[in-house]
């Protein structure tokens, strides 16, 4: 079946060190200077076959280090470019940005309206409601395929020209040999990943360095991403450090429930239904902990998409390899 062919072809590039030759790109363009920054990687606005797109380009600090952080690189390129769904972002392919230090980069769609927390705070008066069925529908899928997302936060979910939310990674938390990329196959050898104020407590325990990143601990980082909408800030904004919130966590605490006056007013009828919610995605034990789907069949996102006219994105039901002919075809007959 295909993922079994998946996991071959993924074993196969580790043993190899190659990639499918279909996932490199020889077409891009960037800008001179990057638009932001991470600790592990920054991203470069540029052009491919006409089109806008975000060129994320993996920092690289040991050079030894190269051959195994390509057989990384590789199999998660691997891993997304099967991946097709409208609420995560596509990917269009791989390209190295020199040939001196092979600077990697993965290719994917310019999304203008920026991350979701970014679009909610110039846009209030949009249905925050849908773009957070979005996100469900993005980690559903996500799930479904048995992948792990393993640092979900608004700044991770950018808005398409549509309107809907998508799931990205513009941040690289997971670290194999201090150099790992954070979308992570449940059969892949994943560790600790995510951002302190999302992150579930399990992962913050010292005692518990075996366990790594899963579906419950991406469920419980999809509660803090409610508290970014209904709020607009951050979990624990009130704690400016990161050492306080993990302590705060692993000690049992969660997000104070907002008051009316914290929380952005067109919102403010969604907390009565998302609170419960968000408190059972926020539960010490994992296992209690709803999954995408149950949360999806219940109030308020039950027949949501009956009300939602949004048009639907542009790469609906297109593979990565899809993407760029269609790319071609249309640079081409332009």
């Amino acid at each position: 079946d295909k993922k079994a062919l998946l996991k071959a072809l993924i074993r196969l590039s580790i043993s190899t060190g190659l990639y499918p030759e279909c996932l490199a790109l020889q077409e891009v363009t960037s800008e001179p200077y990057p638009c932001s920054a991470g600790h592990f990687s920054e991203v470069f606005k540029g052009t491919f076959c006409g089109r806008s797109v975000a060129i994320k380009v993996v920092r690289i600090y040991q050079i030894s280090d190269i051959e195994q952080v390509l057989k990384v690189f590789y199999r998660e390129s691997i891993l997304w470019s099967q991946l097709s769904h409208q609420n995560l972002l596509p990917f269009y392919g791989i390209y190295h940005l020199d040939h001196v230090d092979r600077r990697l980069c993965f290719i994917s769609p310019w999304m203008e309206n920026g991350n979701v927390r970014e679009y909610l705070a110039k846009k209030p008066n949009v249905d925050c409601l849908l773009l957070i069925s979005d996100i469900l529908h993005g980690v559903r899928y996500l799930h479904g395929e048995d992948v792990v997302h393993s640092d979900l936060k608004g700044d991770n979910i950018l808005v398409t020209p549509a309107g809907r939310a998508c799931l990205a990674d513009f941040g690289l938390s997971k670290l194999i040999d201090s150099k790992v990329l954070s979308w992570t196959s449940l059969y892949s050898t994943a560790q600790q990943g995510g951002t302190p104020r999302w992150q579930a407590p399990e992962l913050m325990n010292p005692k518990s360095e075996h366990i790594a990143a899963n579906k419950e601990s991406d469920m419980y980082s999809f509660g803090g991403i409610c508290y970014e909408g209904l709020t607009g800030k951050v979990p624990f904004h009130e704690h400016p450090r990161d050492s306080a919130v993990c302590l705060k966590v692993m000690a049992g605490q969660r997000p104070v429930k907002p008051t009316q006056n914290q929380v952005i007013s067109s919102r403010w009828g969604m907390m009565e239904n998302l609170w419960p919610i968000m408190e059972r995605c926020w539960a010490h034990d994992p296992l209690k902990r709803p999954s995408a789907s149950e949360i999806l069949m219940q109030e308020p996102f039950l027949g949501l998409e009956t009300t939602d006219s949004r048009p639907p994105n542009t790469w609906k039901g297109l593979t990565a390899s899809q993407l760029r002919n269609a790319m071609r075809v249309v640079k081409t007959s332009g």
